[in-house]
């Protein structure tokens, strides 16, 4: 789809930003063309895997955003890439194989990555170098949660929750046969090459089976900011395989999956100029400190320069280092409709996952990371008791993360939590509808080593919220999400040289006499208080919709730039309070069945309670949408314009990173007896812009891809 994807006028999408259960309050715009949202809302009701709710869309109120299997169609890239462009949404980049979304200016640990429903297991959440070990490009849909979700995921989701649906279970049984996906993909800047293809079939009278497989190869990309013709690093592989299982009986199924991921790419930024830095309280220091010292330094960096030299061969891009992943994930699924009289639904997700990547440098490993774990968790939906329905649930996980070699920062840790929760909804009126939960949770650290301490800390969250519908064409949503969140391991225990985002890391429970003013920190959790506000216009030829909200953060954990020498920078995690504000707004009209405009508007600022900016805040983003659908037969287009406006409220020792403008132009044909058939032609960033983004640890060394022409199709029968 386009660049910025929220509009309303585009065919077959259903885009819904409404306000929430745990981040309560939103608004809500339906994609519509001859259809009013009345008529939308009895044709389509809302069923979100993310939040176990099947209800009215107008009674939903956690702000969400969809995308659909047609709209992945022409997203490419990494996990960011694909969602960056949704209201709200930015991405943390890191070259062509990483990067994780932003969602008002909360970035990993606080934004939570699902696989339908079941937390994802890797260490993409520990460095933005770290890739997301899931493939987007056979999914069905993502559901996208912007702002609170702690109470059904916990406090990795008090910023968001991404959860991406596949198809690796079957959930429903072929009655005609099988079901096969086929798409390829390409693209001019990294001479992207792409493809997937699926089969769902039966099995008997009440089996299924899948599988599934995709490829992606792309180049170092091309940008107009690079020296070089291409940014060096950039290059990225990945390969996908999955096949699943599943008992099918009406709406009731069982299944289980086995998935494997293969990703091979560069890790641009990275410099060995830092090697000898190291702390001196809140000071970097780099060199040695006497004779001695630099001799064995000269000595050191004569060795590793003829180990690099006689490795050179094997190096990727050009002799940048490189990232080898690999991860097995086994998925165990289930829903039983109407199991026993007040059950609606019984939902289980539980997976395992042996997660690795070793960091490599010519043919020399550098760094191996390991995350292996399991996670859990049952839904019960319930019929209404005392008006109120909802779903009672419990979630387990488990896992132990560690590295080891030259720039292994973290020591191996052992995290465990346990927690139980409940969200129930009431209809008071036909135009008044109340939402409440709760949650109690246990997250606990146990180091293996002995040195560092072990932390366990009890979390409690609970949200309320309250949507009205004012007459046929309004609703009004507000909403409060108090939500506690531990620190994440990084966050604790990190002590070491981190070269990729070219930072020497101190965590909280590093020694402060070593890293630090020699103040000892108390790590305390993150208490979050959210409120929000929308307003909302669906239905007729004028939409709107505008969220406000006000986040304030007691102890929030972020990385304090203490020192700096060039591009490398001393960082200690602190605790501070914070405050996050922001809005969305959006404006469409609809000239006539086929063609429409939307105007669209978001930006976030946050601060210190204390005095400052916080870092790596993304930048305003305005701009607007020009649709026409059926222009020939079922050819559809649009056409986007957005400015990225300069951001200047910096945190210490950052730069002020300029804005840019942004020219989309895409080309959809869908034709068959029901759209089976998809070819799109996109053309990105036409202006050929210097693009640099301020929310990556990456700003100011390595800038984003220049102009792109990209072209696929999908095939479904």
């Amino acid at each position: 789809m386009k660049s910025y994807p929220h509009c309303p006028f585009r065919r077959n999408r259903l885009a819904l930003s409404v306000a929430g259960l745990t981040l309560p309050l939103s608004l809500f715009s339906l994609n519509t063309q001859a259809q009013s949202v009345e008529e939308a809302d009895e044709r389509i009701p809302v069923v979100l895997v993310t939040l176990g709710l099947d209800e009215n869309a107008r009674q939903v109120s956690s702000p969400y955003e969809l995308v659909d299997a047609d709209d992945l169609l022409s997203r490419s890239g990494t996990l960011g890439d694909i969602l960056e462009n949704l209201p709200g949404v930015r991405s943390d980049t890191f070259g062509g194989g990483a990067s994780r979304p932003v969602i008002r200016g909360q970035g990993a640990p606080r934004v939570e990555v699902l696989s339908d429903g079941s937390g994802v297991i890797d260490a993409s959440s520990v460095s933005p170098d770290h890739a997301v070990s899931l493939d987007t490009m056979l999914s069905r849909r993502i559901e996208v949660l912007r702002g609170p979700a702690s109470l059904q995921y916990g406090g990795g989701a008090i910023g968001g929750v991404v959860n991406i649906l596949d198809n690796k279970i079957p959930n429903y049984r072929p009655e005609d046969g099988a079901d096969a996906t086929f798409i390829l993909r390409g693209d001019t800047v990294a001479g992207e090459r792409a493809g997937a293809m699926s089969l769902t079939a039966p099995l008997g009278e009440n089996f299924a089976w899948h599988a599934e497989a995709t490829y992606r190869d792309a180049d170092a990309y091309q940008s107009p900011a690079s020296q070089e013709k291409r940014v060096q690093g950039t290059a990225a592989k990945s390969e996908n395989a999955a096949m699943g299982f599943s008992w099918v009986e009406g709406d009731s199924y069982l299944g289980i999956s086995y998935s494997v991921r293969n990703d091979e790419y560069g890790i641009p930024g990275h410099s060995e100029a830092h090697l000898d830095c190291h702390p001196h309280g809140i000071d970097l220091h780099c060199g040695g400190h006497d004779d001695h010292e630099e001799e064995h330094d000269e000595d050191h960096e004569d060795e590793h320069d003829e180990d690099h030299d006689e490795g050179h061969e094997g190096d990727h891009d050009h002799g940048t280092p490189w990232v080898d992943l690999e991860s097995e994930r086994i998925d165990l699924r289930g829903e039983f409709d109407a199991p026993m009289d007040g059950i609606h639904r019984i939902r289980i997700r539980a997976s395992h996952t042996d997660y690795g990547h070793v960091e490599i440098e010519g043919d020399e490993i550098i760094t191996r990371y390991r995350n292996d774990g399991y996670e859990g968790r049952v839904e019960i939906d319930h019929e209404a008791l005392g008006g109120w329905h909802g779903i009672v649930g419990f979630q387990v996980s488990d896992n132990t993360l560690s590295s080891q070699g030259n720039e292994a920062f973290i020591p191996e840790i052992d995290a465990s939590s346990y927690a139980v929760f409940a969200i129930e909804h009431r209809e008071l009126t036909d135009n008044w509808h109340l939402e409440a939960g709760i949650r109690l949770e246990n997250q606990s650290y146990d180091p293996t080593d002995s040195q560092y301490a072990s932390f366990d800390e009890d979390l409690f969250s609970y949200s309320a919220a309250s949507v009205w519908s004012l007459g046929e064409s309004h609703s009004f949503t507000v909403g409060y999400a108090h939500a506690e969140r531990a620190p994440a391991e990084q966050e604790l225990y990190a002590s070491g040289i981190h070269l990729a985002t070219a930072t020497y890391e101190c965590g909280l429970l590093t020694d402060p006499a070593h890293c630090g003013n020699g103040i000892a920190a108390s790590p305390e959790a993150e208490t979050s208080g959210n409120i929000e506000l929308s307003i909302a216009r669906f239905g007729g030829p004028l939409t709107y919709s505008l969220h406000l909200y006000q986040n304030s953060i007691d102890d929030y954990i972020y990385a304090q730039t203490l020192a700096q020498e060039g591009d490398f920078r001393l960082i200690r995690y602190v605790q501070r309070d914070a405050e996050f504000t922001g809005f969305e707004a959006e404006v469409g009209y609809q000239f006539s069945q086929n063609f429409g405009v939307e105007l669209f508007h978001d930006e976030v600022r946050g601060r210190l309670d204390d005095g400052g900016n916080l870092p790596r805040i993304s930048p305003a983003r305005t701009g607007a949408t020009l649709s026409a659908n059926g222009l020939i037969s079922n050819l559809d287009a649009e056409l986007t314009y957005f400015h990225v406006a300069e951001q200047d409220d910096i945190a210490g020792y950052e730069s002020v990173t300029s804005g840019y403008d942004m020219l989309n132009l895409q080309l959809d044909w869908q034709y068959g007896m029901e759209d089976e058939y998809h070819y799109f032609i996109k053309a990105s960033n036409l202006l050929d812009e210097d693009v640099w983004n301020h929310t990556s640890f990456l700003a100011d060394t390595v800038p984003l891809p220049g102009r792109n022409i990209s072209a696929g199709l999908r095939f479904d029968f």
